[in-house]
């Protein structure tokens, strides 16, 4: 495995072995590492947990046990957990893992294809692919397009506060938030349509409310 993805697993780690009560928050499972290590690690860690034990340090070393040397000994474990600046980005951590292991688990997917193709075992594939796609992907950040989404459903239900001096013409107030202290507002239509009228009213209603 490359060393972004090792990063990335390791830092998560590090996170839980900083503060043990963000390992109910994961959704990453022991299939998810691709470092042996790793998932070693990870299932001392679960064992900790499913007896509601604190997991730090002492815990995933005895729970461990013999095979302690095989992921480096505790120095592999206390480079762990101070290999992490800060466990405020454990969601970007488990992201970068997830993104590892989709990628990884498609090349065996395709691979496995091509050493037997078949429209069947396309099908599968097609299928597969899509379910590993959708792998980790409830617990990253929202992104752009939904916050697009979000922001336009407020503006067209009227859901947005007006933030700045209303207008009282609701619909422009539910777009635009009213009115903004150093905006530059352009009209622009064709002539004669009520351009000159309308931005009279709004200065009209701006002096009656400043009275």
């Amino acid at each position: 495995m490359n060393l972004a993805n090792y990063k990335a697993e390791a830092s998560v780690l590090g996170s839980i072995l900083l503060e043990g009560t963000l390992f109910s928050n994961l959704t990453v499972t022991e299939e998810q590492f691709g470092s042996q290590k790793h998932k070693l690690i990870f299932i001392a860690m679960q064992q900790a947990a499913d007896q509601q034990q604190a997991i730090d340090l002492v815990t995933v070393t005895t729970n461990l046990k013999d095979i302690i040397q095989q992921v480096g000994g505790t120095a592999y474990l206390l480079k762990l957990a101070e290999s992490v600046p800060s466990t405020d980005s454990l969601l970007q951590y488990e992201r970068l893992l997830f993104e590892a292991y989709r990628h990884r688990k498609s090349r065996e997917l395709a691979v496995k294809y091509a050493t037997n193709p078949s429209d069947t075992g396309l099908e599968k594939l097609i299928s597969s692919l899509q379910t590993c796609q959708e792998l980790g992907m409830d617990k990253q950040e929202t992104d752009n397009t939904d916050c697009l989404k979000e922001i336009s459903n407020m503006i067209f239900t009227g859901e947005g506060a007006c933030t700045g001096l209303p207008t009282y013409y609701n619909d422009f107030d539910n777009m635009t938030g009213g009115l903004q202290p150093g905006e530059l507002i352009i009209i622009a239509a064709r002539p004669s349509v009520g351009k000159t009228a309308f931005a009279l009213n709004l200065a009209a209603g701006h002096c009656a409310i400043m009275a």
